[in-house]
Formats: C-alpha cells, structure tokens, sequence
C-alpha cells in the first residue's frame, strides 16, 4: 500500500497541470450547464452560452479520452523494453495506482459538481445516491475500457487509430442495424416493428415494462472483464493473449446480461384493488364497427388491421387507461380459426357518450367540465386484428366470431399543485418545477420555466409526467400548454457516451410554455376577453402515474372479414 501510495502521489505531481486543467474544465462546464436555464431563450447572451457549453462538453470527452492515454502509456505496458520494468515495482502495485488516480480525477470531481447542482434544486439524498450509483459505474466502465485499449498500445497515435476505428466499427453497426429495421419495416417483418410496445396518454407502455437489469448488469460485467484483461497485460504483457482475454471476458458478460433472467429494475406495477372487483374496468366493442380498414393496413406487406369502436366502463373518477391488442382469434365456419399477429401500440378508449376517457379524466381531476387539449378530442378506434392478406382473402366475405385479449394499461391522474401566474417554485420529491417569467400576449399567456428531476436504470417506481394547464375556475374551464422552445443539460457521462439508451442521471433544462386563449376558448358575448381570463386563472399542474394493467376480454359475434375499400369520389 505504502507502494501505491507513492506512485499515485508521484503520478500527481507529474501531471499537476493536467489535472489542474481537467478540475477548471468540470467546474466552468457545470457552471455554464446550470447558468443555462436561467437566461431569456434567444437572448444574444444564452445563445452564447449554449455555444459554450456545447464547445466545452466536446472538449471534455476529448480531455476524458486523452487523460487516460496519456496517465497509463507514462509507464508502458506494451513489450519488455520500458524503463520501469528495471526497478522493483510490482505490475499490479503500478495498475492499482494508475486506476486510482483516473476515478479520482475522472469520476470523483464530476461527481462532486453534480451532487452540489442536485443539492442546489434540492434533491432528496436517496435520490442523490442512485445518480451518484450511476455515474460512477458507468464512468468506471468507460475508464476501463480506455485503460483497456492504452495498455495494449504502445503509443497515443496507435491508441488514436484504435480508438477511430472502434468508433467507426459501432457507427457501422449502428448503420447496418438501422437498415434491418428499415429492411423489417419495408419488408416481410414489418410486424416485428408493429408489435414494439408504444404507447397512449402520458405514460408510454415502454416506460411501464421496461427492465434495465440487461443495462445495470452489462456495464459491471463488462467492467470487470476489462479489469481482467488489464490485469492479464500489466502481469505477462502479451498483448494478443490480454485481448482474446478481454475480447472473450465483454462477449460472456454480455450474454449473461442478455440472457438474465430475473427482472430487478423493472418499474413497479400493482394492479389498484378496485380494478379486481366485478363489473371494474370493463371493455367493449360494436360488432357492427368491426372492419379491417383499407386505409390503415400495410399494402406492401399485404397486412390487414381490423379496427372497432370500443368502449371501457368501471372506472373510478380521475383514471383512464389505454388498450394495447395481446391476442385474438376469428372463428370462421369451413376454415381454420385464424390468428392474429401480435400489435403493441396503445389507443385511447371512448366512453358511452362518445368522449375520451381521457379527457373525462382530466376534467375530474382538474376539477372543471371543459378541458381544450390536444389528442383528447378524437379518440383513437382500437385495432383488434392483424392478419395477411391472403389469409383473410381465403375466408373471405364469410362472417365470423371474434375473441381478442387486451391489456388495459391503468393510470391515475392527479392536482399536485394551482400556482398563480407569477415566478414560483413547485417541488415534488426530485421533481422541481420553477416558473421564472410571466407574460401575456394578444392571444394568450406565455410562461418561461425551469425543470429538473433525476432519472436513473436503478430506478423502480412507476412511471410518472406531469401535464400543464392553465384553469379558470370561474368560468369553469381548462387548456393545456404546449411547449415552444426547450433546452436541456444531462450531467453525468451517459449522455456523452454512444450508449445512448442510458438514462441521464439528472436533468436540467428550460421550456417556454404557451397557452393559447382565444382559439381554445370562446366566448359569445365578449369580443376581447383574452386578458379577463387569464387575469382569473391559475396553472394547474396534474401528475399521471401509471399504475399496473389488467387483462380484459372482448367477444364479438357475426364480424366481417370483407376489407372497407376506399371510397371513389364521383
């Protein structure tokens, strides 16, 4: 230990200035990320900063990337000719002290700087911890990684054409898998796209089901296979048996992570009690709207979708849910029952008097009878059957009797928070919602606000969003925002590094919201009443919590298997 010490201090002094420059370089970045969101959107001043920034966060993966070559291939691990191997230094004691001064420098000051911005929007510690969790390991894989390619190279050009060949290697394979997905979605298999869980309301059925165990458990095997291999090459220096090593140590853990098979950061999912009550939450259809619809199948992939008027009762006020197509069967006399392919998107279900189960939901828990939004108005119909042509032109006109499974995703909406129209802070939990600027125009308000809340693969509670609205309860209506301009800050290395589908660990960022009055809301006997109102509104902030899904059964008797071909016009 006595050793390692006094090669780390050693190895300090070394590159003082290195690491003076790499602390000034975190710190002027954060500063600048944080400073961001606090500027008027377009001014001269944020559009330079935000310059800077995006200049600086290059810089810093540049400066991340450089450090580590530079610190390792100091004392060279490649062939026997290096200096050091004439002094008693043990390989392990110099790899011990090489890697504690990178995840001191490299993984311990950001982390610093993005505890005190987490502390600075009040951030619960629990919450802290897992940000800190995150970044800690994920920035530890990339510095193994890099390790990993510096100590089998002997020099920093020859880790430079690595490295640009490693980037162009993932940036082929990123192009070669976009062109099977294109191939799938022009193809044979575009079914394979259509069955990828999208999702309805506020809270996508992706966020609902998806498992980050693959994610959490591939960035600490990996990591520990290319400490392996690091091992290996500081230990017999053979770089061709250290890389089979580590080549053959990243595709076992690979496959371990893929094939895992015990779910442990999945979001929560409880069905509410009273969705396991009879006669809750159910779902029907119209045997006379069932069709499969010219407009909306794939002619390419000769794939038919059947669509239905659907309807969903049993729900208590302030819920609503979407249905996603599990599976179905159509029982047609003389033929085999046919199948359908599996579909994921979700559409939003219609209540008895024919107006979105969504926006009876809003209007319940925004506490008014008119909601103006968005998406609401024209409830989607519910595909109930995916099917090939020339399966269904086999049973065809024939009627037959249908059987489909659905899951009904749950979610409840909730007031969280009416702020008055002027700057103020709204906090839940990590959530921080911050109004800084105010302001009417001809048509409606304007408002300037900051938003920040953490995010994290470790994370298990149930998908959440908040939705915006702008109330005035004494004329008992409601509008939603919408956003015009939006800039936002990731801290932490998942943003900056190809791995792409990790989540940031914290965010920060700015909207400009709108709220358009006259348009949304009319009044008869005022001509100008933009002002009147919005003088007696207030922003209502509702939060939407996806809760768990039930499974629910649709029988249709006497349905049509005839296409609805498209009207000509005479």
């Amino acid at each position: 230990m006595t050793l390692v010490r006094h090669l780390l201090v050693a190895d300090v002094r070394r590159f003082q200035s290195t690491l003076i420059s790499w602390v000034a370089l975190v710190v002027i970045t954060t500063v600048l990320d944080a400073a961001a969101p606090e500027l008027v959107p377009g001014s001269s001043l944020a559009l330079g900063v935000t310059v800077a920034s995006t200049l600086l966060s290059v810089a810093t993966i540049l400066y991340f990337v450089a450090v580590v070559a530079v610190v390792v291939q100091n004392h060279s691990v490649v062939g026997t000719t290096a200096f050091w191997f004439a002094k008693p230094i043990p390989p392990l004691s110099l790899f011990a002290s090489k890697a504690l001064l990178l995840v001191g420098l490299l993984v311990a000051v950001p982390v610093a700087c993005d505890v005190v911005l987490m502390a600075v929007h009040h951030v619960p510690v629990s919450r802290m911890l897992l940000v800190v969790l995150q970044t800690v390991l994920v920035r530890t894989l990339a510095i193994a990684l890099l390790m990993s390619v510096a100590a089998t190279t002997a020099n920093l050009t020859r880790f430079t054409l690595v490295c640009v060949a490693a980037l162009v290697g993932i940036g082929l394979v990123g192009v070669l898998s976009l062109s099977l997905l294109l191939g799938q979605w022009s193809g044979g298999g575009r079914m394979s796209v259509l069955s990828t869980p999208q999702g309805g309301g506020p809270i996508d059925v992706a966020a609902r089901t998806f498992d980050h165990t693959p994610d959490a458990l591939g960035i600490m095997l990996v990591t520990i296979a290319a400490v392996l291999m690091l091992r290996s090459q500081y230990l017999v220096r053979q770089v061709r048996r250290s890389v089979s090593l580590g080549v053959a140590g990243a595709a076992i853990a690979i496959l371990i992570a893929a094939f895992w098979p015990w779910p442990l950061f999945v979001p929560r999912q409880a069905v509410p009690p009273w969705a396991n009550n009879a006669g809750a939450a159910v779902l029907g259809g119209n045997a006379a709207s069932f069709g499969f619809d010219w407009g909306l199948s794939y002619i390419r992939d000769d794939v038919r979708l059947a669509r239905a008027d659907t309807r969903v009762t049993g729900f208590p006020d302030g819920w609503f849910a979407t249905a996603r197509l599990a599976g179905a069967s159509l029982a047609i006399p003389g033929h085999p029952d046919l199948t359908s392919l599996p579909y994921g998107p979700a559409a939003f279900l219609v209540q008895q008097n024919g107006s979105s189960l969504l926006s009876l939901a809003l209007a319940h828990a925004l506490g008014v009878s008119m909601v103006a939004t968005s998406g609401t108005a024209g409830a989607d119909r519910l595909v109930t059957f995916v099917t090939r042509e020339g399966q269904l032109s086999a049973r065809q006109p024939a009627s037959g009797n249908y059987v489909g499974n659905f899951v009904l995703d749950l979610t409840r909406l909730e007031r969280v928070a009416a702020m008055p129209l002027e700057p103020g802070i709204f906090q839940d939990g990590d959530f921080r919602f911050q109004v800084k600027e105010v302001r009417t125009e001809n048509d409606g308000l304007y408002l300037r606000t900051k938003i920040s809340e953490t995010q994290t693969i470790f994370d298990r509670r149930p998908p959440a969003a908040y939705l915006y609205f702008l109330v005035n309860y004494d004329r008992d209506q409601a509008l939603s925002g919408y956003d015009t301009w939006r800039r936002g800050n990731a801290f932490g290395l998942p943003a900056a590094l190809p791995a792409y589908w990790f989540p940031p660990g914290f965010s920060l960022e700015s909207t400009s919201m709108q709220f358009s009055v006259r348009g949304s809301v009319h009044d008869k006997n005022q001509r100008d009443f933009v002002a009147e109102w919005i003088a007696n509104a207030r922003l209502v902030l509702i939060k939407a919590t996806g809760v768990g899904a039930v499974m629910r059964e649709v029988r249709l008797p006497d349905v049509k298997t005839t296409v609805e071909l498209p009207r000509r016009r005479q």
